[in-house]
C-alpha cells in the first residue's frame, strides 16, 4: 500500500514584539513646538490637538526688557521661515495691579544669546500722568534689541498670521490677517547669530494669569523670493 506524504510548509513565527507605547504630551509638544523655557513656577504650555495654549502666572513678564522669560523655542541654524497663526491672546487688565502700564504681548520669538526679535500682537493702556485711560492701543508690534516698531492695526479680538524669515544677514518681517495679503518689512538694525531658537512667547506686565493661544506653527526652508506674497 502506498502511503501519501503531505508536507507541510514551515511558516516562520514572528517574535511577539512589545506594544510601542503612545507619544506622551511633553513629546508630541517638543515634536510639534519646541522646548518650554520660563522662569520658576507652574507656568502651562498645554497641547489641544494641534493648537498650543501658553498660560502664565499673576505676576509681570517684560515685553521690551530683552528674551521673552515664557516661551516654547526650537533651534535653528543658518537661514529660516518661521510661521504661527496667534489664534487669541488676552488682553491687558486695566484694573488690577501693575506695572509702568497694562500690556499684553504674544507672538514669535528669535533668540540668540543677548539678541532677540520678537513679532507680537500688543496690547496697552498708556498711562497719561497719573491718569489711566480705557483706550487700548492694539497692534502687530516688531520689537528688536533695545527698539520697537509698530506694523499693523488689529482689533482686540482678532486673530492674526505673523512671519519671520531670515536669508543671510536680512531678516524680514510679516503680517497679515485672515485672507489678506502678507505686509512685510526688512529692518535694518536686526543682529541674530547663526544659531538662534525660534517659537513662541506671552508676557505681561499685570499681576494677573494670562494665555494666549496659537496654530499651524512651522519653521523651515524659505521659499524662492518671488514666493514670498504666498
Amino acid at each position: 500500500m502506498t502511503r501519501l506524504l503531505f508536507l507541510l510548509p514551515l511558516v516562520a513565527i514572528p517574535a511577539l514584539a512589545a506594544p510601542i507605547p503612545p507619544e506622551s504630551d511633553r513629546d508630541k509638544l517638543a515634536r510639534l513646538w519646541g522646548k518650554v523655557e520660563s522662569p520658576p513656577g507652574e507656568y502651562v504650555a498645554k497641547l489641544d490637538g494641534t493648537k498650543l495654549t501658553l498660560r502664565t502666572l499673576g505676576w509681570p513678564l517684560p515685553l521690551d526688557s530683552g528674551p521673552p522669560k515664557f516661551c516654547v523655542v526650537r533651534e535653528v541654524t543658518g537661514d529660516f521661515d518661521a510661521r504661527v497663526k496667534l489664534v487669541s491672546s488676552a488682553r491687558p487688565d486695566r484694573t488690577v495691579k501693575y506695572e509702568g502700564s497694562p500690556q499684553t504681548g504674544a507672538g514669535l520669538c528669535v533668540v540668540g544669546g543677548t539678541n532677540y526679535l520678537g513679532l507680537y500682537h500688543w496690547m496697552a493702556h498708556h498711562k497719561d500722568g497719573d491718569f489711566l485711560p480705557e483706550f487700548l492701543q492694539s497692534c502687530v508690534w516688531v520689537q528688536r534689541d533695545g527698539s520697537g516698531s509698530y506694523m499693523l492695526e488689529l482689533k482686540p479680538d482678532e486673530s492674526v498670521h505673523l512671519r519671520v524669515v531670515r536669508r543671510g544677514k536680512a531678516v524680514t518681517v510679516y503680517c497679515r490677517t485672515d485672507d489678506k495679503e502678507w505686509k512685510s518689512w526688512t529692518p535694518e538694525d536686526v543682529k541674530l547669530p547663526e544659531a538662534v531658537r525660534v517659537g513662541v512667547f506671552v508676557g505681561h506686565t499685570t499681576h494677573l494669569p494670562v494665555e494666549a493661544t496659537f496654530a499651524d506653527f512651522t519653521v523651515g526652508k524659505p521659499e524662492p523670493e518671488k514666493d514670498e506674497k504666498k
